[in-house]
């Protein structure tokens, strides 16, 4: 899942030159390269089933609703919705190489909607009944591994909600800081329209606002995979390089035409600055030692793809190590 909203387009550079260091740690397992299925969706589910007028990002109603993004010319065998390889690579759906496929399809562009639907996006991605143009991804034996690169928390709310166009909101604040009304509390209050300061480990998901709840994601999940082992989450997003002493600040922001009242980022580097992400890490938190949590502020991700590549592969070991 590559967020794809205004301000991602560095970061999806830095994956695609950088994948290469998970398919590294795959490779290492017994046999080579595993079978794989690799399919590419976005963070853009729209705003719901209405389309905003004046927002051209989150015009489409549903967005690309968790649709396999398989864009022709990057080598995939036409019609195909996702990767394929088979026998340590050698029986592939695509005429390029792995690495070269993947950095063309992840190249998703920065125009999707900025009310970012993170884990909506996945759960429809995975429900072949809700997206039939995905079926086939899902393998009932497979090891599944769920990653997301996201400078955003999420925001995913039923489709039928009237949260962004809600006018209640105070009309300073920035567009998706309403996510952060509806999904966050600090010190077990929810977080004011007005500039304000927690310590970040005083602050959770919320479970009453009108975002979906998060333990709802983790049990889908562990509703396609009964068994532990077979799953993963692995999720690169707004987390400080110290959770100690790291602060959740809301502040007024001078623009060209107004004050705006929003969250400060939790981190930065030269390819962007991140918002906390709350409900992305307490979903990744959600999968014990199954599910991990790095930085995309750390610029280079070699480190954080090599530990999910590392990840995966340990967990498929210990899959094929209990096999009869």
């Amino acid at each position: 899942m590559i967020d794809n909203s205004s301000g991602m387009g560095q970061e999806q550079d830095v994956l695609r030159r950088k994948f290469p260091a998970l398919l590294d740690a795959l490779k290492q397992l017994p046999g080579g390269l595993p079978d794989l299925h690799v399919a590419i969706i976005s963070s853009d589910v729209g705003a719901g089933n209405q389309a905003i007028p004046g927002a051209a990002s989150c015009n489409a109603a549903g967005g690309d609703r968790g649709i396999f993004q398989a864009k022709p010319d990057c080598g995939l065998n036409e019609g195909a919705p996702f990767v394929r390889s088979y026998d340590n690579g050698t029986q592939n759906n695509f005429t390029r190489s792995l690495e070269e496929v993947f950095s063309c399809l992840a190249k998703l562009g920065v125009e999707g909607c900025g009310w970012e639907h993170q884990l909506e996006s996945m759960r429809l991605a995975l429900s072949p009944t809700l997206t039939p143009s995905n079926a086939g991804f899902l393998r009932p034996a497979a090891h599944l591994a769920v990653v997301m690169l996201t400078d955003e928390d999420d925001c995913s709310a039923p489709a039928d909600s009237d949260l962004f166009v809600d006018s209640s909101f105070d009309a300073r604040l920035a567009g998706s800081f309403r996510c952060n009304v509806e999904g966050h509390i600090c010190n077990g209050m929810p977080i004011p329209q007005s500039e304000f300061s927690a310590p970040l480990q005083s602050c959770v998901p919320s479970e009453d606002g009108r975002l979906i709840n998060v333990k709802e994601y983790s049990d889908f999940l562990k509703r396609l995979k009964p068994d532990p082992a077979r799953v993963t989450v692995s999720i690169i997003t707004g987390v400080p390089a110290t959770p100690q002493g790291a602060r959740y600040s809301v502040k007024k922001f001078q623009t060209a035409d107004s004050d705006v009242i929003d969250v400060d980022a939790i981190c930065s580097s030269e390819v962007g600055a991140a918002a906390p992400a709350l409900r992305l890490k307490a979903f990744a938190e959600s999968l014990g030692s199954n599910g991990t949590i790095d930085s995309i502020c750390t610029g280079d991700l070699t480190l954080a793809l090599t530990r999910i590549g590392n990840l995966v592969a340990d967990r498929m070991k210990t899959a094929l190590s209990c096999q009869p």
